[in-house]
């Protein structure tokens, strides 16, 4: 059989066992979905795949040719190929030069001509449709566009075993769509196809067939059309769909968060608004709309008109230290950029400097810093071997919990949540979602936005809708989905924007 092959593959990290044998053939022209919830060790798996990580035990194979443990520069001459969740670039380099970098260092390539590789590199991106310039620096593209860089590295380097591992996390709808366009492609060429999603949705979309994994062990393959979607959250977290974004109303205190006056685009319109404890006011809006500008305005990330008080009294944001020590957090969208230190470890990441606090009472002291840790382990179901390991190894769910985690610990008054759920599976998510309900039950005002209508729907008290930066109408709990769907893209929808969901 020609495509990938794994074997009984076996790996533990300190311990802790993250694939128990897992077996699986992806043949030559399939896209096959692996789909497990958080800790189910997908990340794991692709990570051997690609050579970064060596498996305990068991083989890795390419067209039936076994291939080393922790070998990635062998993965490439084996013709496999990985484009991630975040793009892996050199953005000093024009989008030609990382294209053909890895060729450039083991081949002939390496004395060819600029002009050359430039051509030849143009001509592949032209053949593609995948509309970028090969000249073009790298670092100057939005990040929907470096996703594309790393799709023509792949094609460049001739894979037929290609893994997309949460490539669309970050992706806008039309870039989303480009992307299946040049999966089918590959597909159809003959290459094989391990893709990566936590958008159910997009299984449907794109995929022949489906593996499942959870706690470590491979639970079914079989083709598409042998699932719905229930069945396959039923076989990733054990339990039905059903009453996944249901969050039964909490009682409402007085008003916390009180803004008036603000304005989240240069050319929106002020607009007022009042959180009351215990209540959450769902954000709807499409690219563009102004929904991150308007949580960024309300923490002060961002120069804004009007007026912002928690509590009565009047916050005057400098900075975001001002925002907290006035009672007010906020979890970003982009948490891998704007949230964690990657390189850091679990320990380090949970115990960065706390903005409410003052000269050296902001440092945090060992013992401290492990009290902390264990808290806040508990509090949002932690999943990770140790706390040595570094933030970047963990999966996205576990990455937002010590966002979100360290954030609460500060006990705000208000929390921004900006997309909280974005790139995670459905088991992380319906741990976020019973916290979301745990923070309203004790009285904690929030402001959720959320792509996913279903999600706002569920989780909202009352909801928003945004278009152009102005607030076009509000919708009571129970509201329809298709009701806030027209207001939000009113008669003339703009699809246009980079990866960063509200930027003008």
């Amino acid at each position: 059989m020609t495509g990938l092959q794994l074997e009984g593959i076996v790996k533990s990290f300190s311990g802790v066992r993250a694939l128990r044998g897992v077996s699986l053939d992806v043949p030559a022209g399939e896209v096959r979905a692996l789909l497990g919830e958080n800790g189910s060790g997908k990340s794991t798996l692709i990570r051997i795949v690609a050579g970064e990580v060596a498996q305990d035990s068991g083989l890795v194979s390419a067209n039936q040719v076994p291939l080393r443990p922790r070998d990635i520069r062998g993965r490439q001459l084996a013709g496999v190929g990985i484009v991630g969740q975040s793009p892996e670039i050199c953005a000093g380099m024009s989008v030609a030069d990382n294209m053909f970098l890895a060729q450039r260092r083991r081949s002939s390539l390496r004395g060819m001509q600029t002009r050359r590789v430039v051509d030849r590199a143009q001509r592949l991106l032209d053949e593609w449709g995948l509309g970028l310039d090969a000249r073009t620096r790298v670092g100057n593209l939005s990040q929907d566009r470096q996703h594309l860089v790393e799709v023509a590295r792949v094609i460049a380097q001739e894979s037929r075993i290609i893994a997309f591992d949460e490539t669309t996390a970050s992706l806008t709808e039309d870039h989303v769509e480009h992307l299946f366009a040049v999966i089918r492609r590959l597909r159809d060429r003959g290459s094989a196809i391990l893709f990566v999603t936590h958008r159910l949705a997009e299984v449907f979309d794109i995929c022949d067939s489906v593996t499942v994994l959870r706690d470590g062990e491979h639970i079914q393959t079989a083709p598409l059309d042998e699932f719905d979607t229930d069945r396959i959250v039923q076989l990733m977290v054990g339990r039905s769909i059903r009453d996944q974004f249901f969050r039964p109303a909490a009682q409402q205190g007085p008003v916390v968060l009180s803004a008036e006056g603000v304005i989240n685009r240069e050319d929106g319109e002020p607009f007022k608004l009042d959180v009351r404890a215990g209540e959450v006011v769902g954000i709807a809006g499409l690219v563009g709309s102004g929904r991150s500008n308007l949580l960024e305005s309300l923490y002060g990330l961002r120069p804004r008109h009007g007026l912002v008080a928690c509590e009565g009294r009047r916050i005057r944001t400098r900075n975001p230290a001002d925002a907290m020590r006035a009672g007010v957090g906020l979890v970003p969208e982009d948490r891998r950029r704007q949230g964690l230190a990657l390189s850091q470890s679990l320990r380090q990441n949970a115990s960065l400097l706390d903005p409410t606090r003052r000269g050296l009472a902001r440092l945090t002291s060992g013992a401290r810093s492990d009290r902390h840790l264990q808290v806040m382990t508990a509090r949002i179901r932690l999943k990770a071997p140790n706390s040595r390991f570094a933030a970047s190894t963990l999966s996205g769910g576990n990455q937002q919990k010590i966002v979100l985690g360290r954030l609460l610990e500060a006990v705000p008054r208000v929390l921004l949540l900006d997309e909280p759920t974005r790139g995670i599976d459905v088991g992380a998510k319906r741990e976020i979602y019973d916290l979301i309900h745990e923070l309203a039950e004790q009285g904690t005002a929030i402001v959720l936005v959320a792509s996913e209508l279903p999600e706002l729907l569920g989780l909202s008290d009352r909801i928003i809708a945004l278009r152009s930066g102005r607030v076009v109408e509000e919708f009571p709990r129970g509201s329809d989905a298709v009701d806030i769907g027209r207001a939000i893209i009113g008669t003339a929808p703009s699809r246009q924007g980079a990866a960063r969901d509200d930027k003008p």
